[in-house]
C-alpha cells in the first residue's frame, strides 16, 4: 500500500471520529490552535491551510455519511409484520371450512414445526392473522397528491410531492394498499392486484415500480382446540364475506 493511500485511510477514519466526538470543536477551534502556534513552525502557512483542508474533507464526508444515514432510515424494515391484518376486500376472521388438507405451524414461519393436519371439510375457527412483507413495493409520486390514510382517519393526511417515494407494504382491499413514508405507515388506493379489472384513481400521478412480496399467515383453532398458523389460506372457505 503506498504511503499516499495509507494516509488517505487514516484521515477518513480520523473524519468518522470527529462526527462522533470532534467535529463541532475542531471546526470552531482548529484555524485558531494552528495560528497560535504559528510562531514555533517554519511551515506556519501549509500547517494552517493543511488543518482547514482536512476539516473540510471531514465535514464532507460527515455530510454524506449522515445523508447516507438519513436515506436509509427512510426505507421500511424487513421483515415487516403487520399484525391482526386481514389482506383483501371482505376479508374476515371467524369460522372457517377446509376444501382440502391444510397443515398447521406451531408458530407464523415455514421453517417452524407442523403441529398438526386438519382434513379437508372441517370446521375451524380463524382467530386472527399477520402479514410479513419479505421485500417491499416502490412506488414514485409523479404529481403533487394528498395521500395516505391512518388506521381511523378521515382524510388523507400526506402532502407529497413529485419525486417522493413511498414503500409498499402489502395490498389491503379495494385497490388499497398499507405503505411506509418517513417511519410511518399509511393506506390509500395505489394499485390493483394482478388480473384485476380498474385501475385506482391515482394511477394517473403515481408510478408503480415494484410490487411488494408477503405472505399471509392465520392462527386457526380446530374442533379439538388445537392451535396454530398456517399460510395455506387458498385451502379454506368463509374469509371472504362477500361470496
Amino acid at each position: 500500500m503506498s504511503r499516499s493511500m495509507f494516509s488517505a485511510r487514516i484521515w477518513i477514519g480520523r473524519a468518522k471520529w470527529w462526527l462522533r466526538n470532534a467535529l463541532p470543536f475542531a471546526a470552531s477551534h482548529g484555524a485558531r490552535w494552528a495560528a497560535r502556534h504559528a510562531s514555533r513552525c517554519s511551515t506556519a502557512p501549509r500547517l494552517i491551510q493543511g488543518y482547514e483542508v482536512k476539516i473540510q474533507i471531514g465535514i464532507v464526508i460527515a455530510l454524506l455519511f449522515s445523508f447516507g444515514q438519513a436515506r436509509a432510515q427512510e426505507k421500511p424494515p424487513l421483515p415487516f409484520t403487520d399484525t391482526g391484518s386481514c389482506p383483501f376486500e371482505c376479508c374476515t376472521y371467524g369460522d372457517w371450512h377446509t376444501t382440502k388438507p391444510v397443515d398447521v405451524h406451531r408458530s407464523a414461519s415455514i421453517d417452524s414445526p407442523i403441529s398438526f393436519r386438519i382434513a379437508q371439510g372441517q370446521l375451524i375457527h380463524a382467530v386472527t392473522g399477520v402479514v410479513v412483507t419479505t421485500q417491499y413495493g416502490i412506488t414514485k409520486i409523479l404529481k403533487p397528491l394528498r395521500i395516505g390514510y391512518t388506521r381511523d382517519g378521515k382524510s388523507p393526511e400526506l402532502s407529497s410531492e413529485a419525486g417522493d417515494v413511498l414503500y409498499t407494504l402489502h395490498y389491503s382491499g379495494e385497490a388499497s394498499d398499507l405503505f411506509w413514508y418517513h417511519g410511518k405507515t399509511y393506506t390509500d388506493q395505489i394499485d390493483v392486484p394482478a388480473g384485476a379489472f380498474g385501475s385506482p384513481p391515482n394511477a394517473s400521478v403515481v408510478q408503480v415500480v415494484s410490487r411488494p412480496k408477503y405472505e399471509w399467515w392465520v392462527k386457526v383453532r380446530d374442533a379439538k382446540k388445537g392451535i396454530g398458523w398456517t399460510k395455506e389460506t387458498k385451502g379454506f372457505s368463509g374469509a371472504d364475506a362477500c361470496e
